[in-house]
């Protein structure tokens, strides 16, 4: 194989790298990052009362859909903080901490259920078009935001390869 088609087979090869890279994590981080990123924009604040809080375990399943006889479930814990808003004289009760339900270690749910105690008043914020959808943090999707820059960056590698590079002698 002579240099020039080497060079091209492996312009080839990080153009499709750049492009497969780029596009999986736009989306993820677009998938990942919308609900959470929407919320902060749109949900409104409201006074609560906390009516319960604790931890609930649930079983997450691995994230390989082709799962072998190896792979197993483990055991996550959501904190669940019961409380109480009211919105136009109608009262709501929510009982997610954050818009994704996202679950975590036991300690990590308990210091989280630690910060709300039963009778005291906190901030909710609720989706005013359902003010059923209600959480009580509503975090920036950092994490989302770094993989999908991360995408962008591959996205733009694989223009700059496609556009700008030229055999060496061609």
């Amino acid at each position: 194989m002579s240099a020039t088609n080497q060079q091209t087979d492996l312009r080839t090869k990080l153009i499709s790298a750049s492009f497969l890279v780029g596009i999986g994590a736009v989306a993820f981080g677009v998938a990942t990052g919308y609900r959470p990123l929407m919320a902060r924009v749109n949900f409104q604040a409201a006074r609560a009362i906390v009516l319960e809080a604790g931890t609930k375990e649930v079983l997450e399943e691995p994230m390989n859909p082709d799962r072998g006889p190896g792979d197993q479930s483990y055991v996550a814990f959501l904190p669940v903080i019961k409380y109480r808003y009211e919105v136009e004289g109608q009262v709501w009760v929510g009982d997610r901490y954050d818009v994704q339900r996202s679950p975590g270690s036991q300690s990590w749910a308990a210091s989280i259920v630690a910060a709300y105690t039963p009778g005291e008043f906190c901030d909710a914020y609720y989706d005013p078009g359902d003010p059923s959808s209600s959480a009580l943090t509503l975090p920036f999707p950092v994490a989302s935001c770094v993989i999908l820059a991360i995408g962008l960056v591959g996205l733009a590698a694989g223009l700059i390869l496609l556009t700008r590079w030229r055999p060496v002698g061609g």
